[in-house]
C-alpha cells in the first residue's frame, strides 16, 4: 500500500478515467480509493459476477468494471469493452461465467473452471477439481466447489482466512467477499473498509452481491439489506419490495423484484441505476459504470456508460445455451401392497426429479394416494423442465390379497349328555374377510352332529375369492352329570319265623338316561333280618 495524488472530478460531477484525478487517495493492491471521503469517489468499481444463487447456472451476462462477458446460446464465451485487455478467450461449452476488476473466470459444463485477463496478482491460476459457482473480484477469485466448500486465490496481500462450513453461494467484491452458508447465514472476510466484514447483519439469506465498497444481500423473506460505503446512496435508501437477485456493482446496485421488473440505486450519472428499468428481468448484472440484464424473453441488454464499448453487445446473439438436457427422474422399486378392501389398496409412493439447468416437475398417473386396484397396475411417470425435456419411466404397483378370512365360531361347552351316546350339539361359525366380504365356512363335525360324551373339536374353514384359507377351532365337552333314578319297594313287614328273625327279599332296580346304572343294597335282599 501506498500514498498517490488521484483524479479530478469533471464539471458536471462525475468521475471520469485516471487522467483526470486530483483528491489524495490510497493504493490498495493498485487501486485507487479516496481517503478523506473515502469512498466518496470510486474510480473503477469492482465487478459483480452472475451468481449461482440468483441466477441460472446459464446465466447469459456478466458485467465487470468496464467490460462484459457473456454465453452464446452455443455455450461458447464472448467478452467486450475496454479494447486494451488484449485478452484470449478459452475455449469449450460454459454453464456460467463471471467477470471482475480486470479478469474473468468460468465454468464449463463438466465442472472445471477457466480463467482468464490480469494475472498480477494470480488471480487467474484457477485451482483444479468440479466447482459449482465462480465469483470474479478485484485480483483474486473465489468459487464453490461442488462438495459446497470454498477455495479463494490471487492477491496475497490481503490475508483472508476463508471461513469453514458449507456455503451455496459466494460473491467477490473490491476487497474480499461474502458466501451464503447451505443454513441461509452469511459470512464476510477479506479488508474491513467501512466495515464490510464487521458489519455482516445476521439472519438467513438467499443470495449475496459485494460490491466494489458495498454489499447487499437478499434476506430469506425477499427484503434487501446493504451495508459498508453509502458514498452515492447505494446502502441507503434501499427501495421496498420483495427481491429474487441483487447485484452490486462500483457505487450502485440493481435488483430484480419478484415482478420481474429491476430497480437500481446509487450513482447513476452515466444512467447505470435508474430508479426503475422497462421490461421484466430474470438476471442482473452490474458492472463499474454500467448494468447489463437479460430479459424474460432471453433478450440481453446493458445500459449506462458506454465509453469502453462495454454496453455495445457484441453480434452473434447471447442467451443461454440450449437446454437440451431432460431432467434424471427416480422413481421407487415396483411395489406390493396388501388389499384393504374389495376395491383394492389406497397406495403412496415419492417420485423425484433434477435437472442440471433449471427446475423440473413430476406427473405420474395413476397419481400417489390413489386406490389401486387388484393386481398390477402400471404408474407412469413424466418429469419435465421448464425448457419443456422430458424424461420418462414406469414401475409396477401390484395389490394382492394374500390376508385369509378370519373365522368365529359361537358353541356352549360343556353340554350334559342326553342319551348313551352323547348329545346333539349345534353351533354357529362365521367368517369375514376385508376383499370378499363373508365367505362361506365348512365346519367339522357339522352343527347338529351327536357329540360323545368327552371332548370334541370342531374345526371350521372359510376359503376367499383369493384362495386364502381360515381356519378356526372350538372343543365341545359332552358330560353326564345326571344321577341315575332308583325304584325302591314299599317298606317291608315280615312275620319272624325264628328266634333270629325272618328271611326277607325285595326287588330294587335303577334307570339312568346316558347309560346302565348297578343297584348295590345294605342288607342285600335274601338277609335274614333280626327281629324288630
Amino acid at each position: 500500500m501506498g500514498y498517490v495524488v488521484t483524479w479530478v472530478i469533471d464539471g458536471a460531477g462525475a468521475p471520469s478515467h485516471l487522467e483526470k484525478a486530483v483528491v489524495v487517495g490510497r493504493v490498495v493492491r493498485g487501486v485507487l480509493v479516496a481517503l478523506g471521503v473515502l469512498g466518496a469517489l470510486v474510480l473503477a468499481a469492482s465487478a459483480e459476477t452472475v451468481s449461482a444463487a440468483s441466477v441460472p447456472s446459464s446465466g447469459a451476462i456478466s458485467a465487470g468494471s468496464n467490460f462484459t462477458c457473456g454465453i452464446r446460446t452455443d455455450g461458447t464465451l464472448v467478452c467486450w469493452g475496454d479494447p486494451t485487455l488484449g485478452w484470449t478467450i478459452p475455449l469449450g461449452t460454459f454453464s456460467q461465467v463471471s467477470s471482475g476488476f480486470s479478469h474473468a473466470c468460468g465454468i464449463r459444463i463438466d465442472g472445471s473452471l477457466a480463467c482468464w485477463g490480469d494475472n498480477a496478482s494470480g488471480q487467474t491460476n484457477a485451482p483444479p477439481g468440479t466447482f459449482s459457482q465462480v465469483s470474479s473480484g478485484n485480483g483474486f477469485t473465489c468459487a464453490v466447489k461442488t462438495d459446497q466448500t470454498l477455495v479463494c486465490w490471487g492477491d496475497p496481500s490481503l490475508g483472508w482466512t476463508i471461513p469453514p462450513g458449507t456455503f451455496s453461494q459466494v460473491s467477490s467484491g473490491g476487497f474480499g467477499a461474502c458466501g451464503v452458508r447451505t443454513d441461509g447465514t452469511l459470512a464476510c472476510w477479506g479488508l474491513n473498509l467501512y466495515d464490510l466484514v464487521s458489519n455482516t447483519p445476521g439472519g438467513t439469506f438467499s443470495q449475496v452481491s459485494a460490491g466494489y465498497l458495498h454489499t447487499c444481500a437478499v434476506q430469506s423473506g425477499g427484503t434487501v439489506v446493504c451495508w459498508g460505503s453509502n458514498s452515492f446512496g447505494q446502502v441507503s435508501p434501499l427501495p421496498t419490495g420483495i427481491f429474487s437477485q441483487v447485484s452490486s456493482g462500483g457505487s450502485h446496485t440493481c435488483g430484480i423484484q419478484v415482478d420481474g421488473t429491476v430497480a437500481c440505486w446509487g450513482y447513476n450519472f452515466f444512467g447505470q441505476a435508474p430508479p426503475l428499468v422497462a421490461g421484466t428481468f430474470s438476471q442482473v448484472s452490474s458492472g463499474g459504470l454500467f448494468t447489463c440484464g437479460v430479459q424474460t424473453d432471453g433478450t440481453p441488454v446493458c445500459w449506462g456508460d458506454p465509453t469502453g464499448g462495454e454496453t455495445t453487445l457484441p453480434a452473434g446473439g447471447l442467451g443461454p445455451p440450449a437446454d437440451t438436457t431432460p431432467p434424471v427422474i427416480t422413481l421407487p422399486a415396483n411395489i406390493t401392497a396388501e388389499a384393504t378392501g374389495p376395491s383394492g389398496a389406497v397406495v403412496t409412493y415419492a417420485v423425484s426429479a433434477v435437472d442440471p439447468d433449471d427446475a423440473a416437475t413430476v406427473s405420474c398417473m395413476p397419481a400417489s394416494g390413489s386406490t389401486f386396484p387388484l393386481g398390477l397396475t402400471t404408474v407412469s411417470c413424466t418429469a419435465t423442465d421448464t425448457h419443456g425435456n422430458t424424461a420418462s419411466g414406469t414401475f409396477t404397483v401390484t395389490v394382492a390379497d394374500t390376508t385369509p378370512p378370519v373365522l368365529t365360531i359361537n358353541v356352549t361347552s360343556p353340554v350334559e349328555a342326553t342319551g348313551p351316546n352323547g348329545a346333539v350339539v349345534t353351533f354357529t361359525a362365521s367368517a369375514t374377510d376385508a376383499v370378499s366380504g363373508s365367505p362361506a365356512t365348512i365346519c367339522t363335525p357339522p352343527s347338529g352332529s351327536t357329540f360323545p360324551v368327552g371332548s370334541t373339536t370342531i374345526t371350521c374353514t372359510a376359503t376367499d375369492g383369493a384362495g386364502n384359507l381360515g381356519t378356526a377351532t372350538a372343543t365341545v365337552v359332552v358330560e353326564d352329570k345326571t344321577a341315575p333314578t332308583l325304584s325302591l319297594p314299599a317298606n317291608v313287614t315280615a312275620e319272624a319265623t325264628g328266634p333270629s328273625g325272618a328271611v326277607v327279599t325285595y326287588a330294587v332296580s335303577a334307570t339312568d338316561p346316558d347309560d346302565a346304572a348297578t343297584v348295590a343294597c345294605t342288607p342285600i335282599s335274601g338277609t335274614t333280618f333280626p327281629i324288630g
